[in-house]
This record gives C-alpha cells, structure tokens and sequence, in this order.
C-alpha cells in the first residue's frame, strides 16, 4: 500500500524480498496509512477478494503495531481476521523486512512483543520475534538482557547485539539490521568500537548462557567488521570452545537486488564496503595438552575459478608445484607441502589484501611466475586494485624484475622493505600460534549519520543512490498516517499524504532492479558452479570421458565445471531458471561470465537438429509478427523437442528447426526422452509463417547464419521445405487430451525481435 502517484523502487525490492511462493500466503506492505483504519480495510478488500478466491488462507499484514491488542480495543490484525476470516500474521511492535526476505518485530506493547499469529475465533498465538521462526529462536529469547556484567544484550533480526552499557551505539544497532538471518545459526553481533568495548568476559557470559546445540552454532561478528581474532581465541580460552568468527560484516549490500545473498565484506573508516575476504569464517581453536592455541578456516572461497582444491582445507592447485591458500589478511603461494604459518599472523587491512609470496628463507624457482600470472589474472578487478604482494624467501634479481613486472602489468603494488628478497636473508619468522591484534579503529559515523537512509516505509522521497552498507537493504515498515505531526525519530520522517491518493501494488517475483553490484553477481556465478559440482560434476566427468575431445588446451577440471554448470542450467528450466535467472538479468558483468562458461559447457555436448517449441515473450503482438522477421537469442534459450507428447502449450509458442542447438541429456540414458534443448547464444533465427491452430498461435521459425547477408524478409527454397516439415509435425501430432504435462517455466520468453 503506497500513494498511488509513485511507487518508490526501494518499496518494490522489499516486496520482491518477500515474496514466498506459496499459493496459499498473501502479503500486504502498509507503507503509508489513510486517516482511519475502516478506510485502510476498504481499500485492501477487492485484492483480498481475489486472493480469497484463489485460496489464500494466510495474510501476512506488514505493518508496525498492526498486530497489538489494547483492553478498549482489539488490535487491528484481529478485525481483518475477523472481517475476512483469514489467518493473519502481524507484529507487536515495529515490522522490519530483513535481507533475504525474512520478518523482525521489536518489543511493542508487551515485554515480549514480536510477531503473533491470529486465527478466527482462537486466542493469539505468539511465534517471536522473527518469522518465519529460526531453529533457534525459542532459546535465544530465554536470554536475560543482563546476562553478561555491565553489558546490554538486545535482540536483533540475526541473532544478539553485545555491547558496553551506557554507550550510544548507533552504528552498531544500525548494522544490526543490514546482517541477515540464519535459521540454523545464530550470530552474536559485537559493539568493538570506541573506548568501551566488549570484554572477553562479557561474551564468555552469553556464549555459556545458551543450550549447547546453540552454542555449538554461534558466530561472532563485528559490527564495524573489524577483526575479532584475538578476541575470539580469549573466549576460546575461557570456555575452553572453539569459537567462530566471522572475518567481516555478513551483510547484503543495497544495489545488489532483492535475491541478494548475504557476503562477508570489510568496511572502511567511513563505514564504506572494501573487499571481500577469502576466508569468511575462522574457528580459534583453545590450547591443549601444553599445544598452543590456534586457527582454522572453517568458510572460504576460491579466489580464482578451475583449480583443483588442494591437500588442505582454503587451498587450491597452481600446477604441479604450487598452491595457492585463503589466509585471514588475504591469499599465501607458496611450495605444494608448505605452510603458511609463518605469515598468517599478519593483521588483516579493511583496505589492502596481502598476498603473500614463499616461504621465509626458501628459494622461490622461476616455475612459480606463470602459476602467479594465472592467479593474478582470474582476481577480481575490485579485489586486484586493493592487492600489495609481500615477498619472502629469495628469488634473485631476475625474479625480482618478474616480480615488478607482474605488479605492473596487474596493477598490484608491491610492499616496501622487501629487499630481502634478492639476498638469502632469512626473514624473521613469528610463532603459528601468536595471534597479532589490530588498533582500534577510529571512530566513524558513518553508519550512524546514514542509518536515516534505510528503506523506510514512513519516509518516501525518492531515495538517493545508495550502494554501501551503511544504508541499510532492511524496510521499517511503520506507515506514516495521513496527516502525522513530525517527528524526532533519525530513522523515519513521516510526510503527509492524503488519503483518497492510495494504491496497492502487488510486485512480480520475476521483475528484477537494476543497478545490481557486479562483484555479488561474479560470486553468485562462482557459486552456482561450485553447487553444479557438487550435483553434476560426475555425471559431467562420465560425457568428457566418452567424448572424443574431452577439454583440448583447457585445464580438465575447468572444462568439467563448465559442463556441470551447464547441466545444472538446463535442469533448472523446470523452475523458472531459479538462480541462474538473477545472474542473466542482473549486472553485465556477471551475466558475461555466466554465458561464457555456459557456452563453452554447451559446446562440449552434442548437436540437436530437429523442431523444438518455446514459449513467446509476454510483450509480443502475435498479429505483428510477419514472415521475413528475424529474432535473436541473446542468451542461451531452452526449448522443448517435438516428440508429440500431449503438453500443457503456451497460448503463442514459437516452433523452431534446430540446427545447432545442444541436447543437454543426450548422453545421459539410452532411450530417455529429451527434456531440454538449449539454442545457444546468438543463434538467429527467421519468422516462416504465423499460424492459427487449436493450442492457439504458431510461430514457425527456423535457424540462419549469424553471418548471414540476404536482406530481411527474403525466402529460397529451403525455407519452403523447412515449414512444409513443421507443419506437417503440426498436423500429425496426437490429438491434445488430459492429462497434459506442465509446460517448463524456463522454456519461454527468451527471443528478442532484431529486425522488422
């Protein structure tokens, strides 16, 4: 709900956030409140009408306050759950949409406050504070607020904030709300700044106060990002726990869209993201038996695609000789059967990546430069502009001259004071098991001063750009009334807004925004891989071992990963894409990549020539469409063969001769059906004929040259032949009885119209 002469774009990214998929759930976001409720009611009754009748059973009403029950009066999530006789979910105090599409309500009238659920002629049920109700919600809310001496332990949406008691902690409670929620773990968010910050002791408190199969899932952030090394091994030590640590802020940023997933990222002084780190989570692990206290990485991620994974955990093949790991500050190359430990106490820079070359007093052989060309060559553009390399061991003046070049060509600085590098001096060497503690960082304000910029849904002029963590992707749904007096409050500024000017607006799950950060794109990409892996990795091993050509010149893992992606890709067209769906409509420079690895994994399978059927693009005309019109497959474009089978057709289906296009399960069983056909990228195709049958509109099409000259709307011979075919697999087909199958969500609406 919003004024009907703007729909502000932050308001559609939360709806699109919330969107649940359950036919059976409605959702309705209150941004901005007519002078009496009766009126809000009236105006909600015609879509709740058409969602009745299309089997809603649940209203989630997002909508500060909207769920609080008053002696005098009954709140007023009970008079529409009365009124409509629906299941309602509304909160009991301020209604936060979290990142990643979840539901936060701070304590309202009640001490216990949250999210209560209302059911025709039953009491309220309260489910908590957040919803849907994470595994370990029930415990946490069990927590005493004064459970740790001379702190104060306050909910937040992803877990607990800890912090000094008495300190104006604004960054931090505004952070708070930028981390999403976890249904499986909990995440004790740390107030580190200032000259107050938390004590060991203090989190020892908590941690102990939770039932241990929580406790054994807790991760400590900061909320400044900062490290938390040394404070995480003095609770290890005081528990005697291994404790884990988030190396960063575990946040979605604000332009990466609605279907974000949450990175770990570094903030500068200003409360600006930096880089990401490649070791997102570390587990300090407490001394024993006389051994001394040390660290493990337990999350990471791979700085560059196509390599092995190494002997180690965070550590990936350069070759036959070389490694390259994930360290707290950065990466570490060295020698196969080496260690980082003699670097890896380096404090990590929220502005700098180290990446550290050799081994203190070792020989670095000439074989290491083309494995470190190769590394430097996949980093991320974001990541090599924050990139200064440290040298140890010994190279010669030749390898120092190498070294200054690859610098140079990669735009990487190289740290002073390594002269060392050119003689055999041993570097010296510090303990594995000494954790080195950062300064505290300055003071910034960042977060604070900007916390006022959160999508808030009682202030809606139209939002500057905003593309760093300290404006927050989480939307206070409390609705600014129709002539609301001002107010003090930083985090809302309530405008008035006559009441006759409002509009319900029901967001699509398909409509994505623009201005999506590209490096969450290029992770979203490595992930999706590193998934197909996982599910189509051997059945993409079995194809390239009974291909002729397996891989050519490009590593063999590469080539697998690439062909599992595309297996998983075309799998996916059954579910709209799922994932593969924001990358390709997202930033350039992520769809680039996706569509280059799914392209040289579509090579790699075989030729499909024959009709396929794809569904037509929404926005088309039908009556438009002539003969002699060209299209274009911008992206790859899946379509289903024509064997005959009864299928549930698109009202406008384009049937297609196939002369390149890539049979993803070909291989798979002898005798199964096809699911999938995959037209590859910038395949161009030729409007036959349109046509009329009892399915609805044909649009008959076939394949041309990309290079092709003849102008548009010329035909030879061969298309006469071609569409007579298509007609005649038209007229043949069985005839169309119950029951049909589904048609596949991902199989229409890819073609684009190039020429007229």
């Amino acid at each position: 709900m919003h004024p009907d002469d703007w729909a502000p774009e932050s308001l559609l990214d939360t709806s699109e956030r919330l969107a649940t998929g359950d036919p059976g759930t409605a959702t309705v976001l209150v941004a901005t409140l007519p002078a009496e409720l009766e009126e809000l009611a009236e105006l909600l009754a015609p879509a709740m009408r058409r969602s009745q009748k299309a089997g809603v059973r649940l209203l989630r009403l997002v909508m500060s306050g909207a769920g609080t029950e008053m002696s005098e009066q009954p709140s007023f999530a009970r008079q529409l759950c009365d009124l409509w006789s629906l299941d309602v979910l509304a909160p009991d105090g301020r209604a936060v949409v979290v990142p990643g599409g979840t539901l936060f309500a701070s304590c309202g009238s009640a001490i216990d406050g949250g999210w209560w659920h209302f059911s025709p002629g039953l009491t309220p049920r309260r489910i908590g504070m957040r919803y849907p109700e994470p595994r370990w919600q029930r415990a946490v809310e069990r927590v005493n607020r004064e459970v740790a001496a001379g702190h104060d332990v306050e909910h937040i949406p992803a877990g607990l904030l800890v912090r000094a008691i008495g300190r104006e902690a604004e960054e931090a409670a505004a952070a708070a709300l930028a981390v999403p929620m976890d249904p499986d773990r909990l995440v004790l968010l740390v107030d580190s700044e200032g000259a107050d910050p938390v004590t060991p002791d203090a989190l020892a408190d908590v941690v102990a106060a939770l039932p241990a199969q929580v406790r054994a899932a807790v991760r400590i952030a900061a909320a400044d990002g900062a490290e938390l090394l040394a404070l995480g091994h003095q609770v290890a030590d005081l528990l005697d726990l291994p404790i884990e640590i988030v190396n960063g802020l575990p946040a979605v940023l604000t332009d990466a869209g609605p279907y974000a997933e949450p990175r770990i990222v570094l903030l500068d002084e200003r409360g600006e993201p930096t880089w990401q780190p490649y070791a997102e989570t570390l587990a300090c692990l407490p001394g024993s038996d006389g051994a001394p206290a040390s660290t493990r990485i337990v999350a990471w991620r791979p700085p560059a695609t196509g390599l092995s994974e190494g002997p180690e955990p965070g550590s990936l093949l350069l070759g036959d000789e070389w490694q390259v790991r994930v360290t707290a500050a950065g990466l570490w190359v060295g020698p196969l059967g080496g260690s980082p430990a003699a670097v890896d106490g380096r404090p990590r820079d929220a502005e700098m990546m180290s990446l550290e070359l050799g081994m203190p007093g070792q020989w670095l052989s000439p074989s290491m430069w083309p494995s470190l060309e190769r590394l430097l060559s996949e980093l991320d553009d974001d990541v090599r502009n924050r990139t200064v390399m440290r040298l140890h061991g010994s190279c010669g003046a030749e390898g120092l001259r190498r070294l200054r070049r690859l610098a140079i060509r990669h735009g990487l600085a190289i740290a002073p004071g390594d002269r060392s590098s050119v003689a055999e001096t041993r570097a010296p060497e510090t303990p594995v098991h000494t954790i080195l503690s950062p300064e505290p960082a300055p003071a910034r304000a960042s977060l604070a001063a900007k916390s006022r910029d959160m999508t808030s849904a009682d202030d809606f002029a139209p939002p500057a750009p905003r593309v760093t963590v300290s404006s927050l992707p989480s939307a206070l749904m409390e609705p600014a009334p129709a002539a609301a007096p001002e107010r003090d409050d930083a985090v809302t500024a309530s405008t008035t807004t006559p009441s006759a000017g409002l509009a319900v607006h029901v967001g699509r799950p398909g409509e994505l925004p623009t201005g999506r950060d590209r490096q969450a794109e290029i992770d979203l990409v490595r992930r999706l891989a590193t998934e197909a892996m996982r599910t189509h990795g051997e059945e993409a091993g079995r194809i390239l071992m009974a291909s002729s050509s397996p891989g050519g010149d490009a590593p063999p893992h590469a080539v697998q990963e690439d062909l599992a992606l595309t297996l998983a890709y075309a799998d996916s067209v059954a579910t709209s894409l799922g994932r593969f769906a924001g990358v390709l409509s997202g930033a350039a420079r992520g769809r680039e990549a996706l569509l280059a690895r799914l392209d040289a994994g579509l090579h790699r399978l075989p030729v499909f020539r024959g009709v396929v059927v794809h569904g037509a693009p929404d926005t088309w005309d039908v009556h438009r469409i002539i003969p002699g019109m060209r299209m274009l497959c911008e992206g790859p474009v899946a379509a289903v063969p024509w064997e005959g089978e009864p299928l549930d057709m698109p009202a406008v289906r384009c049937m297609v001769w196939s002369e390149t296009g890539r049979r993803p399960d070909m291989p798979r069983t002898t005798g199964q059906k096809a699911g999938v056909v995959i037209l590859l990228a910038g395949t161009r195709l030729q409007v036959l004929a349109v046509e009329k049958d009892e399915d609805g509109w044909c649009v008959h099409l076939r394949e041309i040259a990309a290079d092709t000259t003849t102008p548009t709307g010329t035909t030879d011979g061969s298309d006469s032949q071609i569409l007579s075919r298509l007609r005649e697999l038209v007229r043949s087909a069985p005839a169309r009885v119950a029951p049909r199958s589904p048609w596949p969500p991902g199989c229409s609406g890819s073609l684009s119209i190039v020429d007229r």
